[in-house]
């Protein structure tokens, strides 16, 4: 069974899904910098910063990219909502 999807890696970048990989890097490099543990007092900030590095290893490869874009476009179509596990807060990845 594959993995439910937890968040939507171009809405934790704040990018587009027609964004450039210069594009992806350039908010990956902003949002790191904004949500480092070592940085950021939010007690948050090292899940947020898993999920901004998990977001731009996906979405800077291609093959990777490619096939999340399958299953996101899957996974919307099939449930005709955003993911958001049972019972699961949304999370929350505006830190700036």
């Amino acid at each position: 069974m594959a993995e439910v999807l937890r968040y939507d890696h171009y809405k934790v970048l704040g990018v587009s899904r027609e964004a450039t990989s210069v594009e992806v890097k350039r908010a990956f490099r902003a949002r790191v910098k904004a949500c480092h543990p070592d940085v950021s007092v939010s007690p948050r900030a090292a899940t947020v910063f898993h999920a901004v590095h998990e977001a731009y290893r996906t979405l800077i490869d291609p093959e990777l990219r490619r096939r999340y874009d399958d299953r996101l476009r899957f996974y919307r179509d099939a449930t005709g909502t955003p993911p958001n596990p049972a019972g699961h807060k949304r999370r929350d990845f505006s830190f700036m």
